[in-house]
């Protein structure tokens, strides 16, 4: 398929290099181009969806003064958890008990 057949981008790049570009820094670069595109359907889906393999929250909170340090309760995932199945339709990932974070698979 050919540039021209996926529209015009608002960067002036050609769209399947814009989707490729999006890739080059991990979430970077998906950021940059998820800001900076505006128009262009096929650029910003790359973008927003490329990037994101897995993650892993790690909980922290303050003490001694403001010191964060790790929270090994895991209040905070469990509370994350919640608010994300309760707010975040359609689900499009999962968090784990332990805080791994990961895409929904189809």
């Amino acid at each position: 398929m050919e540039g021209n057949d996926l529209g015009k981008t608002s960067t002036g790049i050609n769209p399947t290099v814009a989707g490729l570009l999006s890739y080059l820094l991990g979430f970077v670069t998906g950021i940059i181009f998820l800001v900076i595109e505006k128009e262009n359907r096929f650029v910003r889906f790359h973008a927003a969806t490329g990037n994101f393999l897995d993650g892993r929250l790690v909980p922290v909170r303050l003490a001694n003064g403001g010191m964060p340090e790790i929270d090994f309760t895991d209040e905070a995932i469990r509370l994350i958890k919640d608010l994300t199945a309760t707010d975040i339709k359609p689900r499009s990932i999962i968090i784990e008990d332990n805080g791994v974070i990961r895409p929904l698979s189809k």
